[in-house]
């Protein structure tokens, strides 16, 4: 996007507020989602566990929210056309992603409870791996 729209390196990070906004978003929507996991909790009350699925309604509007954001910024990227849509389209995505990635964790958490610490690095040393060979995958 840099060469593309003649931006120098300082302007050309600017469009990562989009994203940042969205994540800001996520964080801010945190302790609703929360309310609605001690609410399960609630009606467990009586000692029996709740479901590690509880955890899992965010990862829908996150699942629903992440290709709507890519294709937007996929559709919104020509240098011919404004730079603001390729920004707010980092909103959604922003917000897709801190929805997926915290919905994710506390459900390996809540499913190998005593293990959940080795259940988090092996999610971490996969994604880790993943992100360090997908360059050599992609153009």
């Amino acid at each position: 996007m840099i060469e593309q729209r003649g931006w120098g390196a300082g302007i050309g990070g600017l469009p990562f507020i989009g994203i940042g906004v969205g994540s800001c978003i996520g964080v801010a929507l945190t302790p609703v989602i929360n309310r609605n996991y001690l609410s399960q909790m609630e009606k467990h009350a009586n000692g029996s566990l709740v479901w590690p699925e509880a955890r899992l309604p965010p990862t829908f509007i996150g699942a629903f929210l992440m290709p709507i954001a890519l294709f937007w910024f996929a559709w919104t990227s020509y240098p011919s056309l404004h730079w603001i849509g390729t920004v707010l389209a980092g909103v959604p995505f922003g917000l897709a992603q801190i929805l997926l990635f915290l919905s994710i964790m506390n459900y390996l958490a809540d499913c190998y409870l005593q293990y959940a610490a080795s259940a988090l690095a092996a999610n971490s040393l996969l994604r880790s791996v993943l992100g360090a060979t997908f360059p050599l995958w992609a153009p």
